[in-house]
């Protein structure tokens, strides 16, 4: 099974409201959300360093600068299947 990641953040506030999240990593985009806080990364590959930043947008399509990156590692593939 493939390693992934979770990442969630506070809901961003804006004058004329906040409708989407544009979520980065390593500074490509790979997914534009709707008003949710929460995004899960699938299929990451193993023994890898991964850095994550978030954008919030409103209705008229303006968006914020990225937020602070948060990096992961995944773990090494269980090639023996002991969980370990």
């Amino acid at each position: 099974m493939r390693p992934s990641f979770n990442l969630s953040w506070i809901a961003a506030t804006d004058n004329i409201g906040v409708t989407a999240y544009k979520v980065y990593r390593a500074e490509s985009l790979i997914a534009t959300l709707g008003n949710v806080t929460s995004y899960s990364n699938a299929g990451l590959t193993p023994s890898t360093i991964y850095s994550y930043t978030v954008a919030a947008c409103d209705v008229s399509g303006n968006c914020s600068a990225v937020s602070n990156s948060v990096a992961t590692s995944t773990a090494p593939l269980d090639t023996d299947g002991d969980g370990l």
